[in-house]
C-alpha cells in the first residue's frame, strides 16, 4: 500500500516537473519569438527611422484570403511613412502593406468569424489584383485609426 501510494506520488512529481519545464520552455520560445519580431522590423521596415506607431502585442485576426481556420496569435505591428508591417511570433510569418494600396482602415467587432468583444483595426488593401483584408486588436485603436488615415492621405495617389 505504502509503495503504490509513493509510486502515485512520484508519477504526480514527475507530471508537475514536465508540465514546468514545457511552460518554462514556451515562455522563453514567446520571448525569443518577440524579439526576433522586434528585429526584423527594425532590420527590414524601420531601417533606422523611427516608427510612428508600434504595437508589440497587436493581436491578430488574420488574412481575409486565408479563411477562418488560420492560426491567430500576437505579434508587432509597425507603421512608417511608407508602409504598415506586422510579424506574427508563431507561427513566424510577416506581412507588409504599402500605404499607397491601401483602400479602407475602419473599425471592425470581428474579423472571419472571430471576436474579443472589443472594436478591432481593420485594414484592406489592393495586392497582386485583388483585396486583402486584415484584421488586429492593438492597444489605442483610435490612434492607430487616425495615424493611418493621415499616413494614407500624405500618399502619392496612384
Amino acid at each position: 500500500m505504502i509503495a503504490a501510494a509513493l509510486l502515485a506520488l512520484g508519477l504526480s512529481i514527475g507530471a508537475v516537473v514536465v508540465v514546468a519545464v514545457a511552460v518554462i520552455w514556451l515562455v522563453r520560445n514567446v520571448k525569443q519569438r518577440k524579439a526576433d519580431a522586434r528585429s526584423e522590423i527594425e532590420r527590414d521596415v524601420l531601417r533606422g527611422r523611427p516608427a510612428k506607431r508600434l504595437d508589440e502585442r497587436a493581436q491578430f485576426f488574420g488574412l481575409q484570403s486565408k479563411g477562418a481556420t488560420q492560426m491567430r496569435g500576437l505579434g508587432t505591428l509597425a507603421l512608417t511613412e511608407e508602409e504598415l508591417a506586422f510579424v506574427l511570433w508563431m507561427p513566424h510569418q510577416t506581412i507588409r502593406i504599402p500605404l499607397r494600396d491601401i483602400v479602407v482602415v475602419d473599425e471592425a467587432k470581428s474579423h472571419l468569424g472571430k471576436t474579443v468583444f472589443t472594436p478591432l483595426l481593420r485594414v484592406r488593401w489592393r495586392t497582386a489584383g485583388m483585396e486583402e483584408t486584415v484584421a488586429w486588436r492593438v492597444a489605442d485603436l483610435a490612434g492607430w485609426t487616425a495615424d493611418l488615415a493621415g499616413a494614407k492621405a500624405r500618399q502619392p495617389h496612384v
